[in-house]
């Protein structure tokens, strides 16, 4: 059977698994694709596979302009340099958007588990274990200034129980910190920007942040900010007129200690947009799904939410039973090729779109692609 090779090309650095961002494909006709080998033009990590079903637009978490997206489940690295395992002290959290990675002081290094204590189907970075001034800084600082948008989404693994947990927030000396935190002995749900102005949730009697939640903070231009709380609203349109710059997780004051994160996250997003209620809840949806937390039998997102009992995710269909891992390979390097799942020579059937998206990447340059189709 005659063959043709079709070669594509797609960013190494940061591709991420966002609404859109896979490279989708359109086949026209019926073919088979037949194997596939691929290179990277830099030395970093980069892992990918290819999904055949007809639906790529809930296969990603929706989120949209997003610039900052720290997950767990991405860290490639232990202070050593080697792949991380559970336990390793880590130094350096990957930011899946945007080569804007953060780093970890020295001596205030969190600690990186293969499971959360509760999210138990994610990894989590723990800031609790040691109890001190754990953070992570990120190399430069999004912010936002007085009439920009703004959305933050958290997703908390172990909250602890002490008082005073600072989440998200960035240093510019004492008293002038943005910050999002869970205030004094009930963790009220405290935000405040860096001209000192701030506000606080009391509703639900308080106790805002806990084990396995979710949190979604929106700016608009008028500067009126909203919050959420595993999809339900706890502030409402309260003033932030100052500079928020989201710079810190963990610790959320370098020049003096707060009493630490007292938190394991698994996940930090930022983006530079107001979410409408919409994607925020697509968002809010997708996340609750994906670790685990809503399902489609319990009350963790209210009966009002789309995500309530309905997964909004599509299942992948990956061509491949392992992903093509490119991360050991030099620069300039083919690898080697590939075959879909299944019996060895069996191509797999192609008729309609196809995506291929990261599952790993980390400045990898740019990565080409080389697809046989069998025609």
């Amino acid at each position: 059977m005659a063959t043709r090779t079709h070669t594509v090309t797609m960013s190494g650095d940061f591709a991420g698994n966002y609404e859109g961002a896979a490279l989708n494909l359109k086949i026209y006709g019926t073919t088979s694709l037949g194997r596939v080998r691929a290179k990277k033009s830099a030395s970093g990590y980069f892992a990918f596979n290819i999904d055949t079903a007809a639906s790529q637009i809930d296969k990603f978490i929706p989120a949209e302009s997003v610039i900052v997206d720290f997950n767990a489940a991405t860290v490639l690295q232990n202070m050593a340099g080697s792949a991380v395992s559970d336990g390793d002290t880590i130094n350096f959290w990957n930011n899946d958007a945007a080569d804007n990675e953060a780093t970890a002081p020295s001596g205030d290094e969190p600690e990186w588990m293969s499971s959360g204590d509760n999210i138990t189907n994610s990894p989590t970075v723990d800031f609790l274990t040691n109890g001190g001034d754990e953070r992570f800084v990120l190399g430069t600082a999004p912010s936002f200034a007085s009439g920009e948008e703004f959305s933050i989404a958290i997703v908390v693994d172990n909250g602890n129980t002490n008082a005073n947990r600072p989440f998200l927030g960035s240093d510019v000396g004492a008293g002038a910190n943005a910050s999002i935190y869970g205030n004094g002995s009930n963790r009220n749900m405290k935000v405040q920007d860096e001209s000192g102005n701030s506000f606080e949730s009391t509703s639900g009697g308080g106790d805002n942040f806990k084990n396995k939640d979710i949190h979604v903070m929106v700016r608009n231009s008028s500067d009126r900010v909203s919050c959420y709380r595993r999809g339900e609203e706890i502030i409402s349109g309260e003033s932030l007129t100052g500079t928020f710059s989201p710079s810190i997780i963990g610790n959320a004051r370098e020049s003096s200690s707060w009493g630490g994160q007292k938190a394991n996250i698994t996940r930090v997003i930022v983006a530079d947009e107001e979410w409408s209620d919409a994607s925020r809840e697509n968002v809010e949806a997708w996340l609750a799904w994906e670790y685990d937390l809503q399902n489609g039998s319990n009350s963790y997102l209210p009966s009002s939410h789309v995500g309530y009992r309905s997964d909004p995710r599509t299942s992948k269909a990956p061509a491949f039973s392992s992903d093509i891992d490119l991360s050991a390979l030099s620069a300039d390097t083919w690898s080697s090729y590939f075959a879909p799942t299944g019996a060895p020579g069996t191509p797999w059937d192609v008729d309609g779109p196809i995506a291929i998206y990261p599952t790993k990447d980390y400045k990898a340059g740019t990565i080409t692609i080389e697809l046989e189709f069998e025609v």
